[in-house]
């Protein structure tokens, strides 16, 4: 009996081992599957983040060149500003020396009038003087 009892649980002990060594296949295929299915989602992790690394670098150029552009604005306007404010300059001095000379020509007509009436009444003087002495000659 004990022979009996004894094949068949060695049957049972044999057909267990043939089941775990399934198991342990079918979990090391299990394992390998999510290793492969694994490495597929890191690499595709890894791409996106290329991608968005990409994506980032070219954010980051796009706004060093729009930032070159607007320094490149300022130093011209810059420029020009400069360029208004020496202009500005130039017209105030000459303004400046505009109203000198006008002033200058101000005094000068003045001047100029008093001599033409001195001259005209020194003239009219002379005409009557002379008159007279023709008129009592």
């Amino acid at each position: 009996m004990y022979g009996g009892v004894g094949d068949d649980d060695g049957g049972r002990a044999g057909r267990f081992a043939q089941r775990d060594r399934y198991a342990e296949s079918s979990t090391q295929q299990q394992v390998r599957k999510y290793d492969t299915h694994g490495l597929e989602v890191d690499e595709a992790i890894a791409r996106e983040k290329a991608r968005e690394a990409r994506q980032i670098e070219a954010g980051v150029a796009d706004i060093a060149q729009a930032q070159n552009e607007l320094s490149a604005l300022v130093k011209e306007q810059g420029v020009a500003l400069d360029e208004a404010k020496v202009n500005i300059e130039n017209a105030r001095d000459k303004t400046g020396a505009g109203v000198g000379k006008l002033q200058s020509a101000n005094k000068h007509a003045r001047s100029e009038r008093k001599w033409k009436c001195c001259a005209v009444i020194i003239a009219l003087i002379v005409v009557v003087v002379v008159v007279i002495v023709f008129a009592t000659k």
